[in-house]
């Protein structure tokens, strides 16, 4: 018994001391870096994962930029999270936002970034790839005329088209997201496909509703960079599925057009960002080049999904004004004052108009569009606020968090316009409103989109009154997935007096 009874306490103190190791093992495989920025604690391998999931609950399945937010409010303005093995830093504030987008080491996206389009494009690529196609957008955007007289034209003859289709459904209540996506995705069309696409195009209304449903249902742009194990779940799959086929569908428009493009091309003549692209894609056979077929397509969704921004926070406008007539009043005074009713506005008379310019402002930050950004990644060891943040971390930029901070804005939940505005009525703090991100990878077509913006917006306050369909409050908790979009709605366009 005493040679049994030994055994045994020989196998129980090898299972214990084997116990020990791998606990001390564990500990050390997920031990905390030294100097991170402040966040929760986590546990061994799964990290911060329980936490959220209680949280997530517990607060009533928020958003997740508004978890993120409300997170902020406990850790600070700049906190880290493990989810298991990987690091994710999160920046709320704009200052912090601007510093984590300029770093050198953090210009790179996470590898686990899906890409349906089979190339890297403008969005998602890194390093080389990424500045080289960057460079070539801004450069082919500027010598298409975007920021001068005709790319406002353009915009102008685009929102004339729009203002006749609202028209024909006189006064009746109506959903004006197809008809604003195809007005915006028009401009942007004319710049990179060369054509424009009526509203009734059957194929081209197929698209737009494939490109809408798939920034509706893809999550936080890319949920499993986040949750691998995501990508297991029966529901996530089949949302997944989903989400696969009408990229596809997409992609495969894209492909078409670039198809048709190939076949018509002529070397000594190039009318828009394909037939450039084509060009430069033949002087560089030769030599190290990025720009090929895949890219192309690649970076034509990117333009595509990033053009989007334009008609989801006019839609946002649009339910403001309506939620808000009195706002929608000053604005058409303003318009009747400078304007007059015998022409419409131009990009010259912006000056001229700063409470519609402020109510633009108001609805670009309260309706963050892209209210996380896309996740950025580091390629080295750097530091971010005077905090360590390791090479393989997600850095994420809460845009939202920024355009709600009580401590910035006061009433960041008020559709207040007169916040920028200062007691002579002239703009102020538009700086602070930042829904093209910052930093290196900053949106290339900011000033595309808020020229835009403000054509469309101050034509259709010209021409028409924005009423509710019904008489009751309109639902403001956006629709959130690669974007934060209202939900659908209907409204009246009453037309003006001219």
């Amino acid at each position: 018994m005493s040679v049994l009874s030994s055994l045994v306490d020989f196998i129980d103190l090898r299972a214990f001391l084997l116990s020990l190791v791998a606990f001390l093992l564990v500990l050390w495989l997920t031990r905390r870096p030294s100097n991170l920025p402040p966040g929760p604690r986590g546990w061994p391998l799964v990290g911060n994962i329980p936490g959220l999931i209680w949280d997530y609950f517990l607060s009533g399945r928020p958003l997740p930029h508004l978890l993120l937010s409300t997170m902020s409010r406990k850790y600070g303005k700049f906190f880290s999270i493990s989810l298991g093995p990987q690091l994710i830093v999160i920046a709320n504030d704009q200052d912090t936002i601007k510093e984590a987008g300029q770093n050198q080491m953090t210009t790179a996206r996470p590898k686990q970034i899906v890409n349906n389009t089979g190339g890297q494009g403008l969005a998602i690529a890194s390093g080389d790839a990424w500045l080289q196609q960057r460079r070539f957008t801004l450069s082919t955007l500027r010598s298409f005329g975007v920021g001068r007289k005709t790319f406002e034209d353009q915009i102008a003859e685009e929102a004339h088209y729009l203002m006749q289709e609202i028209e024909t459904y006189d006064a009746k209540p109506f959903d004006p997201q197809h008809l604003v996506l195809n007005a915006t995705s028009n401009v942007l069309c004319h710049v990179i496909f060369g054509q424009r696409y009526d509203y009734s195009d059957p194929d081209f209304h197929h698209v737009l509703n494939a490109l809408d449903r798939q920034t509706k249902l893809a999550g936080a742009a890319g949920s499993e960079v986040f949750l691998p194990v995501l990508k297991y779940l029966p529901s996530y799959r089949s949302e997944q599925e989903i989400t696969d086929k009408l990229s596809k569908d997409f992609v495969g428009f894209v492909w078409r057009v670039v198809r048709g493009h190939q076949k018509e091309y002529d070397s000594s003549n190039q009318h828009d960002y394909i037939d450039v692209y084509l060009k430069e894609m033949e002087l560089a056979r030769d030599v190290t080049s990025h720009l090929n077929e895949l890219n192309l397509v690649a970076s034509l969704s990117h333009l595509f999904f990033a053009g989007t921004s334009s008609s989801i926070t006019l839609r946002w406008a649009m339910m403001y004004m309506m939620e808000h007539p009195h706002i929608q009043d000053k604005v058409q005074q303003e318009i009747d004052t400078v304007i007059g009713r015998d022409r419409l506005p131009k990009l010259s008379d912006r000056e001229d108009l700063p409470y519609t310019d402020a109510v633009i402002y108001e609805a670009s930050r309260i309706g963050t569009v892209f209210p996380l950004s896309v996740p950025h990644y580091t390629t080295a060891d750097t530091t971010i606020k005077g905090y360590n943040v390791p090479k393989g971390t997600v850095v994420i930029l809460n845009l939202s968090a920024w355009h709600h901070d009580p401590d910035m804005w006061g009433d960041p939940e008020n559709f207040r316009p007169e916040r920028f505005l200062d007691g002579k009525g002239a703009l102020q703090n538009t700086e602070f409103v930042i829904p093209f991100s910052q930093g290196r990878r900053q949106c290339p077509g900011e000033q595309f989109a808020r020229k835009e913006l403000f054509i469309f917006f101050s034509h259709l306050m010209h021409r028409f009154r924005v009423e509710k369909a019904i008489d009751k409050p309109l639902d403001f908790n956006g629709m959130f997935g690669i974007s934060s979009s209202p939900k659908p709605f209907e409204m009246r366009a009453v037309l003006r007096n001219v």
